[in-house]
């Protein structure tokens, strides 16, 4: 059976059962604030649970999903010190993408300076380097405008691809445990829409009575969707500009959480799909490696991404704990020997 029947199947499958999700009742829903999808992770329920999609069916119907099938969408703008990170990216994780992956960096409309002054390093990989300026108020440290905009133009740019993941200037990523975990979510999810990240969660809520009460949301980081879970924030932002404008005020403190844009992703994907949880990688850290060493201990699984990486030794660094010279990936015992040396040196 050919790929484009496959497909077909698939989409007809979709079709039986959007009507079977999309009429299931919110309470029900409200018992997952967040699913977990790495294996022995118990911080929240399997993803199976809420899902309910044969991963291993998929994985014998569907095709892999290849580089060419993701986008990764990385924010700057015009600073000497994000320049310094990128070209620190460009000469280590960046260079481990493989041929066909689109890289978008989205900068401020205002950033003058031409394509090639800002991506010295573009023809360096194998990956297609992309500049996106968006027009869009700048908001400074909040990205929310940026965000939207920057989606919406990927959206309308790539229109064939399988992931799309928002990732920041000083965010590592182990490019072969990203591509490893891309395809495990794809099995474990087609059809249905993802939106995935490192779940933070509403640990100032003392009852789960509301959507937004109920809601984890991606740290910003580093986080991703499918191709429909894309689509469905995507919606949503075009039907609904005003979401910039509402006030969500954290319950202790005088701020307002919308104006965070990790924040605000999670407020557009829970209406836009009636409340699907976020699909949690506790492999995608939002600190560095010092903090949480190789991975996940348990079962001895390599980590995904680490945030905080705020020096150009610090990506070097990252990249010789995952790698040996050859390029091959070191094994979680390995790297955790490194670390133990590393820690007792002078």
């Amino acid at each position: 059976m050919n790929i484009r029947w496959i497909s077909t199947i698939l989409c007809f499958k979709a079709l039986a059962t959007q009507s079977m999700y999309a009429d299931k009742k919110l309470e029900e829903r409200k018992s997952s604030t967040a699913v977990s999808s790495i294996d022995g992770d118990g911080r929240f329920v399997p993803m199976e649970t809420f899902y309910n999609i044969n991963g291993s069916e998929n994985s014998k119907m569907l095709p892999n999903v290849k580089w060419s099938d993701v986008v990764l969408m990385i924010f700057m703008y015009d600073n000497s010190k994000i320049d310094d990170l990128i070209s620190a990216a460009y000469e280590t994780w960046l260079k481990r993408l493989g041929a066909g992956v689109d890289v978008v960096f989205v900068t401020d409309g205002t950033d003058q300076r031409s394509d090639d002054s800002i991506l010295p390093l573009s023809n360096s990989i194998e990956a297609n380097s992309h500049v996106y300026r968006s027009p869009v108020k700048n908001e400074g440290k909040h990205l929310r405008h940026k965000v939207i905009d920057s989606f919406r133009h990927v959206g309308e740019t790539f229109k064939d691809k399988k992931f799309f993941l928002k990732l920041d200037t000083d965010t590592f990523v182990v490019a072969g445990n990203l591509l490893e975990y891309l395809n495990e979510l794809y099995y474990k999810s087609y059809p249905k829409p993802v939106y995935f990240g490192y779940a933070v969660c509403p640990y100032f809520v003392d009852k789960c009575d509301s959507l937004l009460q109920c809601m984890c949301y991606g740290a910003g980081s580093g986080y991703g969707f499918n191709a429909a879970g894309f689509q469905a924030v995507n919606s949503y932002f075009a039907e609904n500009p005003d979401i910039v404008t509402e006030q969500h005020k954290h319950p202790r403190y005088d701020r307002n959480l919308i104006v965070h844009e990790d924040y605000m992703m999670g407020v557009a994907y829970a209406r836009a799909t009636d409340g699907f949880p976020l699909v949690h990688n506790r492999l995608m850290f939002p600190y560095p490696f010092d903090r949480y060493g190789p991975g996940f201990l348990a079962t001895k699984r390599n980590a995904v991404s680490y945030h905080k990486v705020m020096t150009k030794q610090d990506f070097i660094t990252h990249d010789r704990m995952f790698h040996h010279d050859d390029g091959s990936s070191r094994s979680f015992d390995e790297i955790k020997q490194m670390q133990s040396t590393m820690q007792s040196s002078p």
